[in-house]
């Protein structure tokens, strides 16, 4: 009766242990080097003490390259932001890119491609993929974004 308790409790522990969502892991940059992160993803930047997080794609408004269109709008996604262990904040970033994915170096009015904190500037440089179809836009977890 014992053994089958133990087995029972142990069956349970393997299925409560297989349902868990794995973490990314926290990636390491240096201080004015690229990185790129996916969705959920952190990196540190050990000697400025900031963590940087891409939380997630909201919307991707870019003209899928299957398709000709007059105008394409652009990606936005969420960031995080923490300096050594103070508070976390959040900031909304959009930007236009060309089919490669590639993000401009100017700046477009009312787009914030780049944000000021703590002193760091952090800019997106990318976001890929392009979307080929419409199909393409609704992976929110395929991303992958340069900084």
């Amino acid at each position: 009766m014992k053994t089958k308790v133990i087995f029972s409790l142990y069956i349970v522990l393997v299925f409560i242990t297989a349902c868990q969502t794995s973490t990314p892991p926290l990636l390491t940059a240096a201080t004015n080097t690229h990185f790129v992160l996916a969705p959920e993803q952190t990196t540190f930047i050990p000697d400025i003490g900031l963590k940087i997080k891409f939380v997630a794609i909201s919307s991707d408004e870019r003209c899928h390259s299957k398709m000709e269109c007059a105008i394409s709008g652009p990606v936005t996604l969420t960031i995080s932001l923490q300096k050594d262990s103070g508070n976390i904040a959040e900031f909304v970033l959009q930007t236009f890119t060309n089919n490669n994915g590639l993000a401009p170096e100017m700046q477009f009015e009312g787009i914030q491609d780049r944000v000021e904190y703590e002193s760091h500037l952090v800019q997106i440089k990318s976001v890929q993929p392009y979307p080929a179809d419409l199909a393409d836009r609704n992976n929110l977890l395929g991303y992958r974004v340069t900084f």
